[in-house]
């Protein structure tokens, strides 16, 4: 019998996938559980106009994310703070603020992709690392002022 995957199955394959099973497998195990479904024209169509929206919308963020690393190479950006006169800042630099700061230099950039083990305590600059979706990463720096 054939079948189309719904969900991964281990040892069988991954989603999309057409293969041909034992008929008591599908029906006993398979389709209960909403694993597969009979391999119709009509479906195997749906699976692969989906999957060629996947791949426009991977291509679509590669480029995005091209265009950022392109940004953000070299960039400085600054925010404020509220900071005691030994330069400890009485809170954190929040990731909305970095995010909004590079905002204001024309970088789109979602907090998610910005990578910096601490807390950033201190005024000064520092520098913050970003890994985007296509797997490029990087560096910019961060100027903290005293508020």
């Amino acid at each position: 019998m054939k079948i189309v995957l719904l969900k991964t199955v281990n040892q069988l394959g991954r989603v999309g996938e057409q293969k041909e099973v034992n008929e008591g497998y599908a029906r006993n195990f398979l389709f209960p559980r909403g694993l597969a479904t009979v391999a119709t024209a009509a479906i195997v169509e749906g699976f692969k106009a989906r999957a060629a929206a996947a791949e426009r919308a991977k291509e679509r963020e590669l480029g995005r994310a091209k265009k950022i690393a392109k940004a953000l190479n070299g960039v400085k950006v600054t925010v404020s703070a509220k900071a005691s006169e030994s330069g400890t800042l009485f809170g954190a630099v929040a990731l909305d603020q970095i995010v909004a700061a590079l905002r204001q230099k024309g970088v789109e950039l979602d907090g998610k992709y910005l990578v910096y083990s601490e807390p950033i305590k201190k005024l000064g600059e520092h520098k913050i690392a970003y890994k985007l979706a296509d797997g490029s990463s990087g560096q910019f720096k961060l100027i903290v002022n005293k508020e």
